[in-house]
C-alpha cells in the first residue's frame, strides 16, 4: 500500500489530476495517515515522494482532527504517537521541517488537553537537537497567530 501511495503522491505533486482525485480518496480510509507515516520513514522512497508525503500529512491532518468519523481517532492517535520519533530519524532538511509544521499543528489542535501538550513538549526537549526545537517553536507561533486572525 505505501508503494502505491508514494507513486500517488509523486504523480499528483506534479499535477496529475486523477492521481490527485485517488489520493483524496485514499485519505477517507483509516490507516491513512499510517500510510503515509510509512512513505516518510522508508529511505527507499524517493525524497520527492517522501517530501510529497510530509506535506500532504501536513496539509491533511486538520482535516483528520475535524472529522467525526470513528476511526479517525486511531489515526490521530496514531500521529501523536509517531510524528516526534519519525521527525527525530528524519535526516532530509525538507522533510523535517514539512514534519515540525505538522507537529506544530497537532500540538495545536491538542492544546485543549494540557497533558498532551506537555508530553509532547517534553519528549520533543529530549529527542530533538536544537535546530528542529527552534523550527518547531517557529511553527507553533505561526499556528498560534493564525489561531488568533
Amino acid at each position: 500500500m505505501a508503494a502505491e501511495v508514494a507513486k500517488i503522491l509523486l504523480q499528483a505533486s506534479q499535477g496529475d489530476k486523477a492521481a490527485e482525485e485517488k489520493l483524496q480518496q485514499a485519505s477517507n480510509a483509516p490507516g491513512f495517515a499510517t500510510v503515509l507515516l510509512e512513505v516518510i520513514a522508508d529511505f527507499r522512497f524517493h525524497t520527492d515522494a517522501r517530501l510529497a508525503a510530509a506535506i500532504y500529512l501536513k496539509n491533511w491532518f486538520p482535516q483528520l482532527w475535524s472529522s467525526k468519523n470513528g476511526s479517525a481517532e486511531n489515526d490521530r492517535n496514531f500521529l501523536r504517537e509517531g510524528l516526534l520519533p519519525l521527525l527525530c530519524n528524519e535526516q532530509n532538511n525538507a522533510v523535517a521541517r514539512q514534519l515540525c509544521l505538522a507537529l506544530g499543528g497537532v500540538a495545536a489542535m491538542d492544546s485543549r488537553d494540557p497533558r498532551v501538550l506537555s508530553s509532547l513538549l517534553r519528549a520533543a526537549c529530549s529527542s530533538l537537537s536544537p535546530s528542529l526545537l527552534y523550527a518547531l517553536r517557529d511553527a507553533l507561533r505561526r499556528l498560534e497567530k493564525h489561531k488568533k486572525a
